[in-house]
């Protein structure tokens, strides 16, 4: 995979986990109203919620009550955490790949560096050999 389909990649999952996790934070509320247990009841703690949920952290302030609620908040731990493994994949792979080409970048202008040396070397050999020739002709 390329650099720049990485960083791709990267960013739509970004973006995927942001709209995902706004989606079951705005259907929460909707989905939690119709218990008298429920304390998801608008869409500011429908948000805070998933935004708790899927980075794992779980403050335990809000939860679903409802069966529909927790199969919500059971789908979003899943994609959080998917999606959370795969961008720290995606991510080495981006630092991984940008390391190898810097390296590799340095290794060819080494490389360039001594083919460079051994022309002018090779010239000096032949140079010097031409002198050595011309010698012996005029001793």
């Amino acid at each position: 995979m390329e650099m720049k389909d990485s960083r791709k990649m990267l960013f739509l999952l970004f973006v995927f986990l942001i709209l995902f996790t706004m989606v079951i934070g705005f259907a929460l509320p909707q989905v939690e109203r119709v218990d008298p247990r429920a304390n998801i009841l608008t869409n500011a703690d429908g948000l805070w919620w998933a935004i708790a949920t899927v980075t794992s952290v779980g403050y335990g302030d809000h939860f679903p009550v409802t069966p529909a609620g927790r199969s919500l908040g059971i789908a979003l731990i899943m994609i959080g955490l998917s999606t959370f493994f795969t961008l720290i994949s995606l991510a080495t792979v981006v630092i991984f790949q940008r390391d190898e080409e810097r390296h590799i970048s340095r290794i060819l202008k080494k490389i360039d560096r001594l083919e460079h040396r051994m022309e002018r070397l090779a010239d000096e050999i032949a140079l010097d050999k031409q002198r050595k020739k011309n010698h012996m002709e005029h001793s």
